[in-house]
């Protein structure tokens, strides 16, 4: 009479002696993973779980494992699990942890089941590959299900292309300015295009860090500022861009220049709305001001004379990753990183982001913010 756990051992060799279907006549207690077979697995999962333990809380991870160990008794049954895996790089990278480590394990303490051990690595990738509309309860929060893994993969990307864009743009500027020696009118303008790629790119990388960590307001506390100087600096970084669109960059400051608030934050959303105002106009001004409104009360306002956003899509404007026709992609940035940084950085500044656009005559955006004048109480 044969211990229980060698009657799965003996049902799974026989299927594969006379070829008979996957899950024909089979239970789940016929397939449960037994034995050295079992320890193998359990190990392959304490070896993977251990491997991405700084990934996610603990509790998540003990209830991704159980969801894992479930799936796998369903695949080999044949059978529906009651919970799915979320699908995610972060799921399709710990289940192939899980593969890779079980072949290690069945090598060491269960060489002899290796034709079973093919029924397990068969129903991970079964798991793997199983469609996102699969039934059942699917486990979809957590840091698991929102592709923690992908995420910090995209961050660390962007670290490292920053900081060789960071070094081009300041090469660019330098050959640009003529202190390498003199360039032709063909150059600069070569130039011109260069300095905009890398700026655009450079952007793109600050906007995924900010969006993945979260923006933060630079300075702990208000200091003193110009805004005429802020405004200087805009355009002094974009003078590359306008000067190879060939576009007029018109500035406009109030009286009272010396402000308190906090300019790193708002430098950035000035830089962000005008150089998308570049990008996007073939031909007339870009334009940023600021003008005195009553009290302290300052408005912001960056406009162009580009084609204008279509109404359609001026809903979702300031939606991270938004979708949109292909058409649309000449008119606004399909990653809407940007847009959607400078809107939450407006609000921490006390203000709206608002945005008015008319097809064919341009777009404008705009903000109002409290800013003492320097030398009063914050």
């Amino acid at each position: 009479m044969p211990e229980d756990d060698e009657v799965p051992r003996r049902a799974v060799r026989k299927r594969h002696r006379t070829g008979a279907p996957r899950g024909r006549h089979r239970t789940s207690d016929l397939v449960a993973v037994r034995g050295q077979l079992d320890d193998a697995l359990q190990l392959a999962f304490a070896r993977a779980r251990a491997a991405c333990a700084h990934a996610a809380p603990d509790d998540e991870l003990d209830l991704f494992f159980a969801t894992l160990r479930e799936a796998v008794d369903a695949a080999l049954a044949n059978t529906t699990p009651r919970r799915a895996l979320p699908r995610s790089l972060a799921t399709e990278r710990i289940i192939e942890r899980v593969r890779l480590e079980f072949i290690v394990a069945v090598h060491a303490v269960a060489r002899e089941h290796a034709s079973e051990a093919l029924d397990v690595l068969a129903a991970l990738g079964t798991i793997q590959q199983s469609p996102v509309g699969e039934e059942g309860e699917r486990l979809n929060e957590g840091y698991l299900a929102s592709d923690r893994v992908a995420v910090e993969l995209t961050t660390e990307i962007a670290h490292d292309v920053r900081s060789p864009l960071t070094a081009i743009l300041f090469l660019v500027d330098t050959l640009r300015s003529g202190r390498s020696g003199p360039i032709a009118p063909a150059q600069a303008r070569q130039l011109g295009i260069i300095y905009g790629a890398a700026f655009g790119l450079n952007q793109l990388a600050t906007d995924i860090i900010d969006h993945v960590n979260g923006e933060r307001l630079v300075e702990s506390a208000p200091v003193s500022f110009s805004i005429a100087e802020l405004l200087y600096s805009v355009r002094d970084i974009l003078a590359p861009m306008t000067e190879e669109r060939q576009l007029e960059m018109r500035l406009s400051s109030v009286q009272d220049d010396g402000r308190l608030g906090f300019p790193a934050p708002l430098h950035r959303v000035l830089l962000n709305l005008a150089a998308n105002a570049l990008k996007y106009t073939a031909r007339g001004s870009v334009s940023i001001s600021a003008r005195q409104l009553d009290g302290t009360r300052v408005a912001f306002t960056v406009a162009d004379t580009g084609p204008g956003i279509p109404r359609r899509v001026q809903a979702r404007l300031f939606q991270a990753f938004r979708p949109g026709e292909r058409d649309d992609r000449r008119l606004f940035s399909s990653s809407g990183l940007g847009l959607t940084i400078c809107r939450d950085l407006v609000a921490r500044l006390g203000g709206e982001l608002r945005v008015t656009s008319t097809a064919g005559k341009g777009t404008k955006f705009s903000f109002e913010l409290d800013l003492p004048l320097a030398g009063s109480p914050a």
